[in-house]
């Protein structure tokens, strides 16, 4: 099997988050609310709209921020310098 990119890099994923709405001030219209996040063993990605059942799927044409990948590495390092214990991702 060939690669149609010049370099690969493995990844692991152990969560999927998704959130129905918005639950803090951004671009996008609409007032911020209090909406569960949800981490699902499975969630259908479809390309060029986003996770299926999260507030970005299908935001508009040509938007690129319907998925947000966040390092494993960055929120055990956030846990650690910040002394936080038995919280998750979310």
């Amino acid at each position: 099997m060939t690669s149609a990119y010049k370099f690969e890099f493995p990844v692991e994923i152990k969560h999927l988050y998704i959130s129905p709405g918005h639950n803090y001030f951004t671009q996008i219209p609409g007032q911020p609310d209090v909406h569960p996040t949800e981490d699902r063993e499975r969630v259908e990605a479809v390309a060029g709209m986003g996770l299926q059942g999260d507030r970005f799927y299908s935001f508009k044409q040509h938007y690129e921020g319907q998925v947000t990948f966040f390092a494993w590495e960055v929120f055990k390092e956030l846990e650690e310098t910040l002394n936080l214990n038995d919280i998750t991702p979310a």
